[in-house]
């Protein structure tokens, strides 16, 4: 018997395959996101959050699952980082992050919270806020960029929300 390892499910025989860095993890991920989350998954990478204490952190995404209602924090590693000193710090950052009020822009509401802390009651209320009084279709003018690279409307998304 030789050594070489595999995994065999369903007549398909799986390879151990030993990634060169994180970013064609990353890309691969971010390649088959709907196949790890789901076919209605929403993909956004690489957002700055901040603890209560103002530490910031990057996760590589956040996928949103409109099905399950759900969403989650990405992070991919290397199995050569070591556990306490690299992936525990990240995770421990992503968590205090993530509890923190601020960071959280649109609240359960459905109102949304600006920089400075004023909150706006929609989307279009936002951009007249930040305007000094200009009135646009806040669901049409505020944009999200899709994993493929482009941007779309946020009203898009709560077509998908509200199905």
């Amino acid at each position: 018997m030789s050594g070489t390892r595999f995994v065999l499910k369903d007549g398909i025989k799986y390879m151990p395959y030993t990634y060169r860095n994180e970013g064609e993890i990353e890309s691969t991920m971010i390649e088959h996101y709907k196949a790890i989350f789901g076919n209605d998954a929403i993909l956004f990478t690489k957002h700055k959050i901040r603890s209560r204490s103002g530490i910031g952190t990057v996760p590589d995404a956040f996928a949103v699952s409109l099905k399950e209602r759900r969403w989650y924090v990405v992070e991919v590693e290397l199995s050569s980082h070591p556990l306490h000193k690299h992936i525990l710090p990240q995770i421990t950052k992503f968590y205090r992050s993530i509890k923190n009020s601020a960071t959280r822009k649109i609240l359960k509401d459905g109102r949304i919270k600006m920089p400075d802390g004023h909150v706006c009651s929609s989307p279009s209320g936002s951009i007249k806020y930040l305007t000094g009084g200009l009135s646009a279709n806040g669901w049409a003018a505020w944009r999200y960029r899709a994993p493929d690279g482009k941007g779309y409307p946020i009203e898009k998304l709560r077509k998908k929300l509200l199905r």
